[in-house]
Order: C-alpha cells, then structure tokens, then sequence
C-alpha cells in the first residue's frame, strides 16, 4: 500500500475512535470532530484516486 493510502486509513479509524469515544462520555464537539475525520478521510481518497485515475498519462 502507498504511504497516502496508509494516511487516509489512520484519519479514518482516528475518526471512528473519536467518534466512539465522544459518544461514550456525551461529549458532542469530540463526536463530531470524528464525524468530520471520516467523511473527510473518505472524501480526500475519493479525489486522489479520481485525480490520478483522470490526469495521469498511461504508458503503452
């Protein structure tokens, strides 16, 4: 796996453990902030692999 790939997995999961953890103490700000990591996270790895799958140049 590349490096990036490893960075929007760790975002992702840092998201679901914020959010799982804001949830269990009722503390809303912690719960979104997870929220927002993995929707993020998602979104981020979406546009980089539709970037690189559109503008880069294949090799015959």
């Amino acid at each position: 796996m590349y490096l990036k790939n490893l960075i929007f997995i760790f975002v992702i999961v840092l998201g679901m453990i914020l959010f799982l953890y804001g949830s269990a103490i009722y503390v809303a700000l912690i719960g979104w902030i997870g929220v927002y990591f993995i929707i993020g996270g998602i979104l981020l790895f979406l546009v980089l692999y539709l970037y690189n799958g559109l503008f880069t140049k294949k090799q015959d």
